[in-house]
């Protein structure tokens, strides 16, 4: 009897156990390994019944079907067990099937298909297979199962996806299961419960739709998700920066240590200059609200540094020129203590322009027997404009000072974000940062641990981590996994400073108190501005700008590639690149022209080398060459109007001509036309009529430059006309006057 029932708890064999009236097949076993002899294997069929066997069987009451291959297997011995074994059955056969299925069935006699009496007719007959020990690389065939119970669906409002609403829909289905409950007491059990698991189901929708919200960067609304989408993209978000200023410390006495993170405050009103520390004054200072800054190194303060003065050897009405580098200082009473690496402001009535001492030498100005003090600052110092030295100011006692305050424990929020401080810069740029390659300044303890902008490049033993943002100013720390970046392994105490962004931008003389035990320390102030202040990215800022990030090149393999990753330098004008076979390798050549015309010394060379390197091509060498000056010499008769003097008249034609050759104005290959030249000169009043009589390169002859009126220079020259007296190989121009008084 044939069934095509799929059962999950197949129950006929338990009715069947027992029974002395009815009998059935429990299951069937091929002997393959176990079989006494090599000749039968596979041919002996070990049947077990569910009760011993009562009826006499033999090989015309069983019957073997199915069959691929090898089919019509017939049956030449069947011997019952007994004792133990006589529930068992072993059916000899005259030959071992294939791979496919077999069916042994029970039957009453050879033409007959009922099961013989005695014999459950479900129970009759049983599927086997002859290769069940045989070694195979194909799964079985699958079976359909039986189909799972349905149980009666609720009704659920799917659309609920807030606390409330899941309240509400547990609320009500508990109305239907369980009607005899009505309580509705927020205090009881019951109640508490569902509210606990409308909680926990909220929370469970939020982090749902916050998975598909915040797996792409159009749709993202955290900020570490924005981040980590943009760094996709080698995109930073950067968390802002904070501002730094220079600022001068008063003081009443000579060699007075200020150390590094001392604490300074804007102003505020009834607080005196010098601050105690830990004071009841100083809490009130840090309540009041004020922006604190703090030094970044430690300084040795002069009470002779408040206000130098220079020294121009007995002459009157000097002038400090654009560009100078050097100068002289009045040390009368010899309280001027400075060294190389200090920080002077030259403060006029206009302007205020810091300076980094490269030295600082004293001397004596024999007439008077006074004392001196010869100083030389760095080249990217380099004065901007003129100074009266009659009415400028030298201010010593300049320390750096960032925004920012120092705690340790608590909330991590509004975390400063700052570049390291280089002592070693130009005063005039140690102020500004690049906030993508700001870090957080906070250091965590015990141990080393240092702070990262991502940990794709830690090791397993690195103690790095990383401060994630998010929109509120909140933060967390994040640690390596053990391969990148080292887990902690204790806990650890962060101290960190808070104050970023553009909140501390103050203006000239804002800060005006510093916190010292040192009674020598009197007050504090900024003659600049602070500035670098930058407010941290907005995630509309990111959208916009990381799905172009891979447009900026940040490689260089062609020699135009050199030069435009040289022109990002900010020191550098223009450069032009030259790839050259140099014998075993390529070199490229960088040509450079400075800003300002300043030279290209060997710590500007090792500064751009350092910045290029990340640019560079595996293989190449990088060399800095300045550029191939062509130094003019142009020579003019000028026409002087009646009524103008023509001293007056030649001293503003040098002024324009210094203007129009200002080395930021010329650069690489720049043709040289005598038209504008002319026309320029024309333009200062009193000139009647300008002839052009030399213009040509200084030294080598007329070769028909004035004739064609142009001046044309090769790819690495770069026209110049200094006209100084004390260099007269930088270029020269002189002007014949006729005519006027």
């Amino acid at each position: 009897m044939g069934f095509e029932y799929r059962c999950k708890e197949p129950k006929r064999a338990d009715a069947v156990r027992g029974r002395a009236d009815l009998n059935g097949i429990d299951f069937l076993e091929v002997l393959d390994r176990d079989a006494p002899s090599e000749d039968l294997r596979q041919r002996i069929l070990v049947v077990t019944f569910l009760n011993p066997l009562t009826a006499t069987l033999s090989d015309e009451n069983i019957r073997i079907e199915g069959g691929e291959r090898v089919r019509d297997i017939g049956v030449t011995d069947v011997q019952p067990g007994s004792g133990s074994e006589a529930h068992i059955l072993r059916v000899t056969l005259d030959k071992p099937g294939d791979f496919s299925w077999y069916t042994l069935r029970l039957v009453s006699g050879p033409a007959s298909d009922p099961p013989p009496g005695g014999f459950d007719p479900v129970l009759s007959a049983v599927e086997f297979s002859f290769k069940v020990e045989c070694p195979g690389d194909f799964d079985c065939k699958p079976r359909p199962a039986a189909p799972p119970e349905k149980y009666p669906e609720p009704v659920i409002d799917y659309l609920a996806k807030d606390y409330a609403g899941f309240r509400r829909l547990m609320l009500d289905r508990l109305s239907v299961t369980v009607p005899e409950w009505k309580e509705r007491n927020p205090a009881d059990v019951g109640v508490a419960l569902v509210e606990v698991l409308a909680y926990a189901a909220d929370q469970l929708s939020y982090y749902q739709d916050a998975a598909a919200t915040e797996a792409y960067l159009g749709t993202a609304r955290r900020r570490v998700s924005v981040r980590r989408h943009a760094r996709l993209l080698d995109y930073r978000l950067h968390e802002g920066v904070n501002a730094r200023a220079w600022v001068q410390i008063h003081v009443d006495a000579d060699d007075v240590p200020l150390p590094e993170g001392t604490q300074l405050f804007t102003r505020m009103e009834g607080f005196p200059g010098r601050i105690p520390p830990n004071t009841e004054l100083h809490d009130k200072a840090l309540a009041s609200g004020a922006e604190v800054f703090e030094t970044l190194h430690a300084v040795k303060l002069f009470a002779g540094h408040k206000s130098m003065r220079f020294h121009t050897w007995g002459n009157e009405r000097c002038v400090l020129p654009k560009g100078a580098t050097r100068a002289v200082l009045s040390n009368k009473d010899g309280s001027i203590h400075l060294k190389a690496a200090d920080v002077l402001i030259l403060q006029d009535a206009a302007d205020c322009h810091p300076v980094r001492l490269t030295m600082a030498k004293a001397g004596t100005d024999p007439v008077g027997n006074t004392g001196v003090v010869e100083i030389e600052w760095t080249d990217g110092d380099a004065l901007p404009h003129d100074l009266d030295t009659a009415r400028t100011v030298v201010l010593g006692n300049i320390v750096p000072a960032d925004h920012g305050r120092t705690v340790t424990g608590g909330t991590l929020e509004n975390v400063t974000f700052a570049t390291p401080y280089d002592a070693k810069q130009p005063a005039s740029a140690a102020l500004v940062q690049d906030p993508r390659d700001a870090l957080p300044d906070m250091e965590l303890q015990p141990g080393d641990w240092n702070p990262k902008i991502d940990l794709l490049a830690s090791g397993r033993f690195d103690q790095h981590f990383v401060l994630e943002i998010e929109n509120d100013r909140s933060a967390r720390i994040r640690f390596g996994d053990g391969i990148h970046g080292r887990q902690p392994s204790a806990e650890l105490t962060a101290t960190w400073r808070t104050g970023n962004g553009a909140a501390g931008n103050v203006g000239a003389k804002a800060i005006g108190h510093v916190v010292s035990p040192d009674s020598g320390v009197l007050s504090a102030c900024n003659p600049m501005p602070a500035q670098g202040g930058i407010e941290p990215e907005t995630l509309q800022q990111v959208r916009l700008y990381a799905p172009q990030a891979f447009r900026t090149q940040e490689r260089a393999v062609v020699e135009s590639d050199y030069a435009a990753m040289a022109q990002r330098h900010p020191e550098v004008h223009k450069a032009a690149a030259t790839l050259r076979w140099t014998g075993s390798w390529h070199t490229v050549f960088i040509t450079v022209d400075r800003r300002g015309g300043r030279r290209v010394d060997m710590d500007f060379e090792n500064r751009l080398r350092v910045f290029l390197e990340r640019f560079r091509l595996a293989g190449y060498d990088v060399e800095i060459e300045p550029p191939q000056f062509v130094s003019l010499e142009i020579v003019l008769k000028v026409c002087v109007q009646p009524g103008y003097f023509q001293g007056a008249v030649k001293q503003a034609l040098f002024e324009k001509f210094r203007e129009l050759f200002d080395p930021d104005q010329w650069t690489f290959g720049q043709t040289v036309y005598l038209s504008p030249l002319i026309a320029a000169a024309m333009s200062v009043p009193g000139v009647l009529w300008v002839e052009p009589l030399v213009f040509q390169r200084q030294g080598e002859g007329d070769r028909g430059e004035l004739a064609a009126g142009r001046m044309t220079l090769g790819r690495l020259e770069i026209a110049r006309l200094g006209n100084d007296p004390n260099r007269p190989e930088s270029g020269t121009v002189d002007f014949e006057m006729e005519g006027g008084l």
